[in-house]
């Protein structure tokens, strides 16, 4: 097909495949916008011989539109799974078959719009459902996105940070309570910890699971809870941290606003 590749967007990757969204336009340009008359792309390509595997069209964009098709992706169980953000900013949840990218189901992303839109882009997949970080705590089947079951805290409406996943649980923290493992199977609570101070500030970041331990956010750094207890053993000052595990090299890396700081991961 003529014309160049644009705008190239890498989302997400497997051993096998790479995807990916790009953009055809009749013209070169370097400017960092949708133009009139480009043709957008989902694809996969293979991932030794960049042999491309399979593509579909994605809507068109507003002339000079600078969002992007898709915010965050994740491939489980032989779907894509993809947080895709509409013309008008609206979220919505995608699935496609990611060995062909034929569209399986896709529906809007409850939750607060006034909440930054890459918080709510957040994705937690296991095999068999997807957990979106907008709205309550809920379980949809990755099959055909409906719900398999929905975690309403201490009371309905209640508040919680973007979920992790672990073995079999699912792990998130719950506004005024903390943290929550859930069986990942039935939404049964398997420990839930009792009075921590958890603020709204504290939930725009997921969970870290280490090989013991739960790390989450509290008000004044970081909170080590075990994995089958919940008893928190320990904190850490890094206070208004992001956080990650490096498992490989053993570290819970955080990174603040002035600072980036590495704690045994135990």
């Amino acid at each position: 097909m003529p014309g160049n590749l644009y705008g190239t967007q890498l989302l997400c990757a497997t051993g096998d495949a790479v995807y990916l969204t790009g953009g055809r336009s009749p013209r070169r340009t370097t400017e960092a916008a949708f133009r009139e008359g480009q043709r957008w792309f989902l694809l996969a390509v293979d991932v030794l011989s960049g042999r491309k595997l399979w593509e579909v069209p994605l809507p068109a964009r507003q002339d000079g539109s600078d969002r992007l098709h898709f915010l965050s992706a994740r491939v489980s169980g032989g779907h894509l799974v993809l947080v895709q953000q509409a013309g008008d900013g609206g979220l919505r949840l995608a699935v496609h078959d990611a060995r062909t990218g034929k569209a399986l189901w896709d529906r809007p992303l409850d939750g607060d719009r006034d909440r930054p839109v890459f918080d709510r882009a957040h994705l937690a997949v296991d095999d068999r459902h997807v957990y979106p970080s907008a709205g309550g705590l809920v379980a949809l089947r990755l099959a055909d996105g409906k719900q398999a079951w929905r975690f309403d805290g201490n009371a309905p409406g209640a508040r919680f940070g973007p979920p992790a996943v672990g073995e079999d649980t699912v792990y998130a923290v719950e506004e005024g309570r903390g943290a929550v493992a859930l069986d990942a199977a039935t939404g049964r609570v398997r420990w839930a910890e009792k009075g921590r101070t958890v603020t709204g500030a504290d939930l725009d970041v997921p969970p870290v699971v280490g090989p013991v331990h739960l790390y989450s956010r509290s008000s004044t750094g970081l909170v080590a809870s075990d994995l089958r207890t919940g008893a928190v053993s320990r904190p850490f000052k890094a206070a208004r941290a992001r956080y990650f595990a490096h498992v490989p090299a053993g570290r819970l890396i955080a990174v603040g606003d002035e600072y980036t700081a590495a704690y045994p991961l135990v």
